[in-house]
């Protein structure tokens, strides 16, 4: 099982999503589904689309959403 990473735009980072996700149920979301995260970086919520974000295998737990 991975985790959806986005790039805040303000800062440029990286950031869990929070939401872990297996490979091939990735690609099977209609990428039009808009989703919000609260960025830790900039402290504002983002929108962002399943096209947007980055499937990763695994984050170090010191990058995990529920850490920042």
């Amino acid at each position: 099982m991975g985790v959806l990473l986005i790039t805040c735009p303000l800062t440029g980072k990286r950031f869990s999503t929070g939401i872990q996700i297996e490979w091939d149920d990735f690609y099977q979301i209609d990428s039009s589904t808009v989703m919000i995260s609260h960025c830790p970086y900039c402290s504002e919520d983002h929108e962002w689309r399943y096209r947007d974000a980055q499937w990763v295998p695994a984050i170090p737990p010191s990058d995990w959403i529920e850490n920042l």
